[in-house]
């Protein structure tokens, strides 16, 4: 009798007979969506008034800033005279009012993204900044990007319509929209900010949109349950799972505290935003933000509230909060080895999900709902592949379906 195998893989996120074919979401680039998505880019706290900034996200350089109104507009970090940064020189540029000046030029541009002075005063005919979608709400900056926006043909962001309906589906977690919208009860406070890879690791994490686990992940599962212990309260176990279709979501708890909700992971509403809550009162909430395909930044943020508003006067527990966040899993680097040494090119297929995990795996059938596009669940290499070896596609051959081998 020949060894165990797996069952078939399902047909996940297939098109039905009939429908016209989607490409599948390419996992490292998942802002290639089928309709517009909003994802959350940066926590409110991390941008001040009348301040500029330039990150990276989706493969562009981008430009926030809030003028003095409190709005805030993002647009590709590209003057229009020279394609040079706003952050020429390692400084953003001032903000006065709505207005904003390139320190190389000194093209002057409002929020709108319209030129108002060159260096020369003129206006009128000048380019101006391309402007992305964007808005403000539930204490992050969105920005909405689809296929569209990278069209070779013709970049748009798509019909007003469909702008309107990223935005309300968005769907943030219950708990989250009630415990943490009261902002004259809760302050937001700056955790974190890193990029993965990082360190001298020969390998290569691709984009976060499998943000429900892996090793950056378990480096900040460590800071709570580490948080936890100080607290004197238990260590986490018995791991319980709730869906919501309404939010999309997945919360995952656990069994000594299903009834109070402390200690719970949740994921889901926008597709890249993680929420802890360790206490009540104390949660942090992270984002996964893609910079590229081959990177991921971490921003994270802590709301306290109650007994917690104690943090704000004690930087040497917030300074130790921090370190305990941004504190690479050391312990998980053998592992993350070990499945590279099964992978020709270096690289860890992020949507290494199936029903094995059902918490990822049910959060990535979501996923394909919020971006009208199939996951590929299939890309990814399986153990059988050690037997296929005599096509010369080794262990870089796509993974296929895996059925019942000969006795």
């Amino acid at each position: 009798m020949g060894p165990s195998t797996p069952p078939p893989r399902p047909a996940d996120g297939a098109p039905s007979s009939g429908a016209p074919a989607v490409s599948p979401l390419d996992l490292n680039r998942p802002w290639l969506s089928e309709r517009p998505v909003a994802w959350p880019v940066l926590p409110s706290v991390d941008l001040a008034t009348e301040q500029a900034r330039s990150i990276q996200a989706f493969d562009l350089p981008l430009l926030l800033v809030r003028g003095r109104n409190g709005t805030v507009s993002v647009h590709l970090d590209r003057c229009p005279h020279r394609h040079v940064s706003f952050c020429t020189g390692g400084k953003p540029p001032q903000v006065e009012g709505s207005v904003f000046r390139c320190p190389y030029h000194f093209q002057s541009f409002d929020q709108s993204g319209r030129c108002v002075a060159t260096l020369h005063g003129e206006s009128g005919q000048a380019e101006h900044l391309v402007t992305l979608p964007a808005f403000e709400q539930d204490g992050f900056v969105f920005v909405v990007v689809s296929r569209q926006l990278f069209s070779r043909q013709q970049p748009g962001v798509g019909s007003a319509a469909a702008l309107q309906q990223a935005r309300d589906e968005l769907r943030m977690p219950a708990e989250y929209a009630r415990e943490l919208s009261d902002t004259t009860a809760v302050d937001c406070l700056h955790l974190f900010e890193y990029r993965y890879p990082i360190g001298s690791w020969p390998v290569v994490i691709t984009s976060g949109i499998d943000h429900t686990h892996g090793f950056h992940v378990h480096g900040i599962a460590k800071a709570v349950h580490r948080v936890r212990r100080w607290l004197g309260q238990e260590t986490l176990s018995g791991m319980h799972m709730v869906c919501d279709d309404g939010e999309r979501s997945v919360l995952v708890t656990y069994a000594q505290y299903r009834e109070s909700l402390q200690a719970y992971w949740k994921v889901g509403g926008p597709p890249n935003l993680w929420l802890n809550k360790l206490d009540h009162g104390l949660y942090i909430a992270v984002l996964f933000v893609p910079d590229d395909a081959g990177s991921t930044t971490m921003r994270g943020c802590l709301y306290v509230s109650g007994q917690w508003k104690l943090l704000l006067e004690n930087p040497a527990m917030l300074a130790s909060l921090r370190e305990l966040s941004i504190h690479n899993s050391v312990e998980d680097r053998p592992f993350i080895e070990s499945q590279m040494e099964s992978l020709a090119d270096g690289r860890i297929p992020v949507g290494n999900a199936s029903v094995n995990d059902a918490p990822v795996y049910r959060y990535f059938r979501y996923l394909e709902q919020i971006t009208g596009t199939p996951v590929p669940f299939h890309d990814k290499p399986h153990a059988i592949d050690l037997l296929r070896q005599w096509d010369g596609g080794g262990l870089a051959s796509a993974a296929v379906a895996a059925g019942p081998l000969s006795s």
